[in-house]
Order: structure tokens, then C-alpha cells, then sequence
């Protein structure tokens, strides 16, 4: 297991989902399991809510709509900042429908049984038409990641996504 997903041990009892998780969402069954590890957003784009975007679009495009356990850390690792006992992007996330989980604060899921990530993602919407202003001074080279990675891209339209492996 990478070290990305071992964060995530703490949240499962073997090959299930540990019962404190599972009784947060006890009516929702869980046949799957979608992980998101990393979300970054180009420095000149941020401030937009393509992150939030992006997330539910990846929800809706990449889980079943039923039987989903949807993951993510709120802060990377060592990078929290608590503002009044809740973190800035813990609110953030909860834009995309996910909620802490309840004995693991650092952590952030829902289940897709449940219709707070679709009622999420078409609030989000709007942003998939939305076109923003970039100076030629703020696009450098993309440097490359140490580490293999799945990358979401675009063609011209900003709706299909397709999968890159980096």
C-alpha cells in the first residue's frame, strides 16, 4: 500500500470498514471505496472553486451512485490549519457534500447512497462553463511529480475528462 492510501488504514478493520465509520453512515451500504488523494489546483486558478468542482465531477464520473464510500483527507498531511476548531478546507470540502468523519476529524466522506454530493456537484455547476483570465506571466512548465500519478485533463471542452497516466 502507498504511503498515500496508508494514511487512510485507520479507517478500515482489514478488508471492511471500521464499524465507527460505517455507523456514521449506517444505513448506506459500501461495496466501494473511492479514494481521492491529491487535488491541486494551478496557483493563477485557485480561489475559483475548480477544486470543488473537480472532486464532485470525479464523484459522479468515477463512483456507483448507491453503494460508494467516498474518501479524502481535509489537509494534507502536516499542512492543517484550525481556524475557531474547524479547518478552512474541512469547510471547503463540505461544498462537495462530504462531511468529517466523526472519530477521525482529519478526514472527510460520505456515502453516494445519500444525495449530499449530487445536490453538491450541481450546485457546483455553474463553474464547468465558467472561463477565467490567465497573463501569459503566470503559465510556466509543469514540473514534474516524483511520484506516478492519475491526472484528470481536458480536451477543448471542460466537461469530458479523461484519465492520464503521468
Amino acid at each position: 500500500m502507498s504511503e498515500e492510501f496508508a494514511q487512510f488504514a485507520e479507517l478500515f478493520d482489514d478488508d471492511d470498514v471500521a464499524g465507527t465509520v460505517q455507523s456514521q453512515f449506517d444505513d448506506a451500504p459500501f461495496n466501494r471505496i473511492l479514494i481521492i488523494t491529491d487535488v491541486e489546483i494551478a496557483s493563477p486558478l485557485r480561489g475559483h472553486d475548480l477544486g470543488a468542482w473537480l472532486v464532485a465531477e470525479v464523484i459522479d464520473r468515477m463512483a456507483s451512485p448507491t453503494d460508494t464510500l467516498v474518501l479524502l483527507q481535509s489537509e494534507p498531511a502536516g499542512q492543517a490549519s484550525e481556524l475557531s476548531g474547524v479547518s478552512a478546507l474541512s469547510k471547503y470540502w463540505e461544498r462537495v457534500g462530504l462531511e468529517a468523519i466523526q472519530d477521525h476529524r482529519e478526514f472527510m466522506g460520505q456515502a453516494t447512497a445519500y444525495s449530499h454530493v449530487t445536490r453538491a456537484r450541481a450546485a457546483l455547476s455553474a463553474i464547468a462553463e465558467a472561463e477565467f483570465t490567465v497573463s501569459t506571466s503566470q503559465i510556466c512548465e509543469e514540473k514534474p511529480n516524483a511520484y506516478l500519478r492519475h491526472t484528470l485533463t481536458t480536451d477543448n471542452d471542460p466537461r469530458p475528462l479523461r484519465l492520464v497516466r503521468s
